[in-house]
């Protein structure tokens, strides 16, 4: 029998203190060459406005896919402008197991990932949180990091007031990161490396995350002086011809 899960099903048994050592185990299987996981693909339906996204994935125990919805032309309706469905198969026979609502899946999962790469990459005495946003993932990476740290200050930067001022243990960005005014007509991974170059040369300042066609609206110099992260050579090889590499 083919089985379904609610987000409410999802919520009541998924937590971080799990989720976050099984992220440490998926993340050196894709490196070790254990998990056949192509990078994702993205059917544009409506340039803007609407697309699809499929990333299967499948190891020696289990096998699936995670259909995505991106919607920007929901903001600001009853209906998400992010969407997600998972479907789980038995690896060895190919025999559907489950279907799974993937919003909330999606949101730990992430947040769950930079707290894996938080414990083994950020430096000890780390003890300032600075996130950049203060959405859905800023309030799960919170969570998340919780988990593998314990931050003295956390830090906000967020182009909606009222969403950034939520909270007792949220602040600005302090001035004396110069972060400069008019940052809010900026995209956002534009905002990240406004903020890197503000606190560059200042210690314990670790990781900023970029998707894939963030990373390709960033310029070739900074790329070429950083120092990116990521699980497999594939999850980024696809991009570096536009760098001249």
């Amino acid at each position: 029998m083919i089985r379904s899960f609610s987000e409410a099903d999802i919520a009541r048994v998924l937590t971080y203190e799990e989720l976050i050592p099984a992220m440490e185990r998926a993340l050196a299987a894709f490196s070790a060459g254990e998990v056949i996981q192509p990078v994702r693909s993205v059917l544009t339906v409506e340039p803007g406005q609407r697309y699809l996204g499929v990333m299967p994935a499948a190891t020696h125990e289990a096998m699936g896919a995670k259909l995505v919805s991106f919607y920007p032309k929901n903001a600001g309706t009853e209906v998400p402008t992010h969407m997600a469905s998972i479907a789980l198969f038995e690896s060895a026979t190919g025999r559907p197991l489950a279907f799974l609502d993937g919003r909330l899946i999606t949101e730990m999962r992430t947040a769950a990932v930079s707290a894996a790469v938080t414990r083994h990459l950020a430096p000890g005495e780390a003890k300032v949180l600075a996130l950049i946003g203060s959405g859905v993932q800023a309030r799960a990476h919170l969570e998340a990091l919780r988990h593998v740290r314990r931050f003295e200050e956390v830090r906000v930067w967020s182009p909606t007031p009222a969403h950034r001022e939520q909270g007792s243990e949220r602040r600005r960005l302090p001035g004396d990161m110069r972060v400069p005014e008019g940052l809010t007509a900026l995209p956002r991974h534009k905002v990240c490396l406004r903020v890197i170059e503000a606190i560059q040369g200042q210690p314990s300042v670790h990781d900023l995350e970029l998707s894939g066609g963030q990373l390709m609206d960033v310029d070739a110099a900074t790329i070429l002086r950083s120092r990116v992260s990521a699980p497999a050579l594939s999850s980024i090889s696809f991009r570096l011809p536009h760098f001249g590499l």
